[in-house]
């Protein structure tokens, strides 16, 4: 295996001189095929978890689009019945006068 350069030195060797040869090695020989069978069921896996989080992303923007909305219905109708709670209170002093 070879040594790492000196942060100095003009180095100019290959990356493969600082890899153990197992590193270089064709993936087949490292791992066995089992293991890819695994790894492809990981990876069908992930990809099925990813779409099932996409999926709730999206029902999570239209529940929040929703709350924006009913907020501000709500909003207009607090205003609305702020008004109508003034005009009451007013008309149930006209009501004491008479």
């Amino acid at each position: 295996m070879g040594q790492l350069p000196e942060p100095e030195s003009a180095w100019h060797g290959s990356v493969s001189d600082l890899l153990p040869p197992l590193a270089t090695a064709p993936l087949t020989e490292i791992f066995p095929m089992v293991t890819w069978v695994t790894l492809a069921k990981d990876f069908s896996e992930v990809d099925e978890l990813s779409m099932g989080l996409g999926r709730l992303k999206d029902i999570a923007l239209g529940i929040q689009t929703e709350i924006e909305e009913q907020d501000d219905i709500l909003d207009r109708l607090t205003t609305k019945v702020d008004k109508l709670d003034v005009n009451i209170k007013s008309t149930e002093r006209k009501v004491r006068q008479l």
